[in-house]
């Protein structure tokens, strides 16, 4: 009698870790199959355990399937399954797991972004609507980057990047149009083809102008998931994943702000995928906003590097490539600062890796986007970047660079009255008073400003003695959450142990 082999895949994984494993791997005749998994990160109650027989089939053509929450353990990110009455059908069968994917705003607030990574190549096409049953589809682009796309900054053809590229797959990148304000939307991914992710949800912008909203909002955070020879480690972000998934459930959240240090990749390409795997169960809910920071960008031949600054070659030679293909922002292809409005509040995110001098094109955006906000839409005003105006973390070069910032940047903040600026870079929550000069204002006259690196990678604990200007400070793994109406600006820092708040400030509206 011909038996036949079982084959295990994982589907939008290029991570070593998770692993599937079936027993048995040969059928002779009719067995029950039993499929442990492991090694998962943010497991979702929608992820599910599928078997194709032949191996090609489409994603939907499956023999059976079982949802993952079949396994008492599922949440622990393993568990096993059993499928009865596998047959031997003188052919292979596939064992696949299935998830991945994130959402981000355009600078249209009637639109909503989805963006997902695979191995196909057909269409990229969502389907979505206001139930279950969706009854709207658009389609996409889809596009990938090669290691070529980085030999502009490395030294001699090499770096980490190069030396541990892996292929991307296909970055899909559907844009859904037309959408109803504040409704909630049903909506899956992929293609008649290959098959179709599980339906999720998603809640559309609000119009400018709406009256409340609610941001959750860090920087520095990387990725728990680690292994041996593949770049750093940040156990601490598995404590602040933890905090914001248990906030998305049980409060209404309308975007998410990473000001930069992203997945820490440095070159090694597998943490991306790891870390878009740890963040998913977030990113497919809430658009996920991002900024550029120095471990994305920064390498030895960059355009900007003035005698004072202390830019090295932080991104391992990804110099922006990987971020800027991964997240599709409301930039361009040859910029990496963006703004957009959202509710009653305008928000302009700028790369502190990039010139910011007065001459820069940079400058000159920022200085017309902070002008042109129309305050009887948006009466609140948010900056950010990766590096602070403000630290009183003891690194002489990085205060160097802190200073530049407020030579070159803050007179814009200033005349233009900015209510907040958020920052990460230090590994710390740091807050100010409104601070101009590095002296405390009136409430109103400049920008708080605050730092907020600590959601993940090893906390900075070296402080010089605290300013006058330095209100609070802290190294805690944690996040912030704003709460921003017409009148009042709340910003809370929580702790990833406890979920407690241990800073908070409230800024008002005369």
């Amino acid at each position: 009698v011909e038996s036949f082999l079982v084959f295990l895949v994982f589907v939008a994984f290029s991570a070593a870790e998770p692993s599937l494993i079936v027993s048995p791997n040969v059928i002779t005749d009719v067995e029950t199959l039993s499929v442990k998994w492991s090694g998962i990160t943010n497991p979702g109650e929608k992820d599910w355990i599928a078997i194709y027989s032949p191996p090609d089939s489409p994603k939907t053509e499956y023999l059976s399937y079982k949802w993952v929450t079949a396994s008492p353990d599922w949440k622990t990110g393993s568990g096993s399954v059993s499928f009865d009455w596998m047959i031997n059908m003188r052919t292979d069968y596939v064992v696949k797991y299935w998830r991945q994917g994130h959402i981000a705003l355009t600078d249209d607030p009637s639109e909503m972004r989805v963006m997902w990574t695979s191995d196909s190549v057909e269409v990229a096409t969502v389907q979505y609507g206001i139930t279950d049953s969706l009854g709207t589809q658009a389609t996409g682009n889809s596009s990938t980057y090669g290691v070529e796309s980085m030999y502009h900054c490395a030294v001699n053809n090499a770096s980490v990047a190069i030396k541990y590229f892996r292929d991307p797959g296909q970055l899909h990148d559907v844009v859904l149009t037309s959408l109803k304000p504040r409704t909630k939307y049903f909506y899956r991914y992929g293609n008649n083809v290959d098959g179709w992710g599980p339906i999720r949800t998603f809640v559309s912008p609000a119009i400018p102008g709406a009256e409340e909203i609610h941001v959750l909002a860090f920087g520095d955070m990387g990725t728990f998931r680690c292994n041996e020879g593949s770049g750093w480690c940040e156990p601490g972000s598995q404590g602040v994943v933890a905090g914001l998934n248990k906030e998305i459930e049980t409060k209404d959240y309308d975007l998410l702000l990473q000001i930069g240090d992203i997945a820490y990749s440095v070159g090694y390409a597998i943490r991306w995928e790891q870390f878009f795997m740890m963040i998913e169960p977030i990113s497919t809910s809430l658009p996920y906003m991002v900024s550029i920071g120095n471990h994305e960008y920064d390498y030895p031949g960059q355009p900007f590097k003035p005698s004072w600054s202390n830019y090295g070659a932080d991104s391992g030679g990804e110099c922006g490539v990987p971020a800027k293909e991964r997240f599709n922002m409301p930039w361009t292809r040859d910029t990496d600062w963006y703004s957009f409005d959202y509710g009653n509040t305008h928000f302009s995110i700028f790369s502190a890796e990039h010139d910011f001098t007065p001459n820069s094109a940079q400058y000159k955006w920022l200085k017309n986007d902070l002008e042109t906000v129309d305050r009887k839409v948006t009466p609140w005003v948010v900056v950010g970047a990766h590096r602070p105006l403000y630290s009183s973390a003891n690194y002489a070069s990085d205060w160097v660079m802190c200073q530049k910032l407020q030579e070159n940047v803050e007179g814009l903040l200033v005349d233009n009255k900015v209510d907040l600026f958020l920052a990460g870079h230090y590994h710390s929550y740091e807050r100010t008073c409104p601070v101009e000069s590095q002296k405390c204002r009136n409430d109103g006259e400049a920008p708080v400003n605050v730092v907020i690196g600590m959601a993940g990678m090893t906390l900075d604990s070296r402080w010089r003695p605290q300013p006058e200007w330095s209100t609070y400070r802290m190294a805690e793994f944690g996040y912030t959450r704003l709460h921003i109406t017409r009148a009042t600006l709340k910003l809370e820092f929580v702790l990833a142990s406890n979920l407690s708040v241990a800073d908070s400030v409230t800024l008002t509206k005369k």
